[in-house]
C-alpha cells in the first residue's frame, strides 16, 4: 500500500545517505589534512 511504499522510500533514503557519507570519508582521507575540514581526520591524529 502506499504506506509501506512511503517507509520503504525512508528507509532507502536513509541506507543512502549512510553509504554516501562512508563515501564522503573515505574521499577526505585521500585530501592533504589542510583540505579535509572537520569530517575526517577530527580525532585520529
Amino acid at each position: 500500500a502506499i504506506t509501506d511504499e512511503l517507509f520503504q522510500a525512508r528507509r532507502s533514503d536513509g541506507e543512502i545517505a549512510v553509504r554516501l557519507s562512508a563515501a564522503a570519508d573515505e574521499v577526505a582521507r585521500l585530501l592533504p589534512p589542510a583540505k579535509r575540514g572537520a569530517r575526517a581526520g577530527a580525532g585520529a591524529e
